[in-house]
């Protein structure tokens, strides 16, 4: 039976989908993709900007807060305490070392290094320095007694050495575990002490946002200031009056003006 001279009808393409725009409202998503071929409807999607993105950090609505006796204070006790822990901790490690008699390097935060740890021969009462001035009586001891009994060339006095190098190095080692020990527990502690000054200032400035609505200089329609301008902690003690306006360009902010000097515009964010 003779073959169909008829060739096969190929497979169809798939058909592409045109794509589409949805434009939603403000505040949600934007898709802009093919529903069909080419990937799922979810491409293209873009959500908005959230609404809190251009705040000043530290407030609820970008506006300067007031002047808060309350946080002050709690913030000077709070830098007090931590600086009196932290500067303890300190004043306890460099008695440690000396004590122990020996020298340390800090890197850039004023953390010990300890592997830079080395001897003080010039603190001669130390810990270390006791622990070697026996070391040499015991070396010089077994010497002149071995000499005395005529075994300077023997097997014992060698093996008599020997031990004082040992117990020596044993002493030595036992030393410097307990000043790693403490270097390490010491670090630990000043890093706490300073974890929770943070928190506690973290603590007050949430405190101080609690506060501020009931503050009667608080006013939350007053514009976030530009950067390099005066905060609002620190209206009272300016040297210039202000008043809000705008420049040449019609840009909002607040013109300073000092006696007997050219008006500054500061402008707002």
């Amino acid at each position: 039976m003779p073959l169909p001279s008829r060739r096969p009808t190929p497979p169809r393409r798939p058909s592409r989908h045109t794509p589409t725009t949805v434009r939603s409202s403000p505040g949600s998503f934007t898709q802009t993709g093919s529903a069909g071929f080419g990937g799922p409807a979810t491409q293209g999607i873009k959500p908005a900007a959230p609404s809190w993105q251009g705040l000043t950090p530290g407030t609820p609505t970008g506006t300067p807060l007031p002047p808060d006796p309350i946080y002050d204070k709690q913030v000077g006790q709070i830098g007090q305490s931590t600086t009196n822990t932290v500067s303890a901790l300190t004043g306890e490690r460099d008695r440690t070392l000396l004590d122990y008699g020996y020298n340390v390097q800090y890197d850039a935060n004023g953390n010990p290094m300890t592997d830079t740890l080395a001897f003080d021969p010039t603190n001669v009462f130390s810990r270390a320095a006791q622990l070697r001035k026996r070391w040499m009586e015991a070396r010089s001891g077994t010497q002149n007694g071995m000499a005395a009994a005529g075994q300077m060339n023997s097997g014992a006095y060698g093996r008599a050495q020997r031990q004082n190098n040992y117990g020596e190095s044993q002493q030595t080692d036992a030393e410097m575990r307990g000043l790693l020990a403490f270097l390490a527990r010491n670090g630990s502690q000043i890093a706490a002490a300073k974890i929770a000054g943070e928190g506690a200032l973290g603590q007050a400035e949430s405190e101080r946002l609690g506060r501020a609505a009931t503050n009667p200089l608080y006013d939350p329609t007053r514009p976030a200031m530009a950067p390099g301008g005066a905060g609002a902690a620190d209206y009272n003690s300016r040297g210039y009056t202000t008043k809000v306006g705008t420049d040449s360009k019609g840009n909002r902010g607040e013109w300073h003006y000092r006696p007997g000097k050219k008006p500054v515009f500061v402008r707002y964010q």
